[in-house]
């Protein structure tokens, strides 16, 4: 049986939190998210899976997206070209059956095999559904 390697969220301290927006529109304050980050027992994890995944929206692991665009710019190798979390240490590449296999797919230019397109379509998804809510929360339409 292989291990998830996504097991860290059942222990995520924003499961408790319905009621915090973790994913803030531009300008609106994130103190009270990052502080409910603080004290999450995965936020390591957290940060790590929204570096690899280039996560642009929302906070994770008690960091926001612009934080982590300054974060993958550090992350570089001799040649100045970005590592995609290389430097974590054990990161291995983009696996197919992700979004980011989609993306690796795409940049070498290769037919994204199907299970890739599925995970590329469910981050789609999960994308719409976070920019339905947010809009719903800030009064506009649905």
């Amino acid at each position: 049986m292989v291990d998830d390697p996504e097991a860290w969220r059942k222990d995520a301290a924003c499961l408790e939190t319905p009621n915090v927006n973790f994913f803030p529109g531009r300008g609106e304050p994130t103190r009270a998210t990052k502080a409910v980050c603080d004290t999450c027992l995965v936020r390591a994890e957290c940060l790590e899976y929204a570096i690899v995944n280039e996560e642009d929206f929302g906070i994770w692991g008690g960091t926001s997206e612009r934080q982590r665009r300054q974060m993958r710019r550090a992350v570089r190798d001799p040649n100045g070209i970005k590592s995609r979390g290389r430097q974590l240490g054990h990161v291995a590449p983009a696996a197919c059956g992700t979004a980011p296999g989609y993306e690796r797919h795409r940049r070498e230019k290769t037919t994204p095999c199907a299970a890739c397109r599925a995970a590329n379509t469910q981050r789609a998804a999960r994308y719409r559904e976070q920019r339905r809510l947010r809009r719903q929360v800030e009064g506009g339409a649905a």
